[in-house]
């Protein structure tokens, strides 16, 4: 890795090996790929999610025990599964373990919220919702989801009416710095 080089070493080394790969036209480096669309995200490895589901039902039935709301929110990943956004022949294994849990989510009756679709069916784009060479949402992407889980609440009752003001991009402001 990286960080086993000497630390004189260790820029160049990476540059170089960033050189190298984009020469080659080499789209993935490090679990680090460029996207059809030309932004960059990172993979996830392939794995299991027994484990994972095997404690979110604990927790879920830890959360019905207290009588308290529980949401699984299933947030936006910039590889849209909607979006022709891959190379050939490149499993985005993310994506594929969410729906394996969202399938289980929805045979176990445990409340989620997938806003990956919810996403896709209000026209947003992957270019639109997340920066360019990360994979952090734009604050307006943070403002949209944070809009649809206060929805989800009031919608199931957990919470009261929000004020529209509180929920609207029009009384939204932020500030991004390249």
């Amino acid at each position: 890795t990286y960080d086993s080089l000497p630390l004189q070493n260790r820029g160049d080394y990476v540059n170089f090996n960033g050189l190298m790969a984009k020469a080659m036209g080499q789209r993935l480096l490090n679990n680090t790929i460029k996207l059809n669309n030309g932004q960059i995200t990172q993979l996830n490895g392939s794995g299991e999610i027994e484990e994972q589901l095997r404690q979110m039902e604990k927790l879920y039935q830890k959360q019905l025990q207290r009588e308290t709301y529980f949401l699984f929110v299933s947030t936006p990943h910039k590889a849209s599964p909607y979006e022709d956004l891959l190379p050939v022949g490149t499993k985005d294994w993310y994506q594929i373990k969410i729906n394996s849990l969202l399938v289980e989510f929805e045979n176990r009756g445990i409340p989620y919220l997938d806003q990956q679709k919810q996403l896709y069916q209000e026209g947003y784009r992957s270019e639109d919702a997340f920066f360019d060479t990360d994979s952090h949402w734009t604050p307006r992407t943070a403002f949209w989801a944070y809009t649809k889980i206060m929805e989800q609440m009031v919608d199931t009752g957990v919470i009261d009416p929000v004020d529209p003001m509180f929920l609207s991009l029009d009384h939204f402001a932020s500030t991004s710095y390249p």
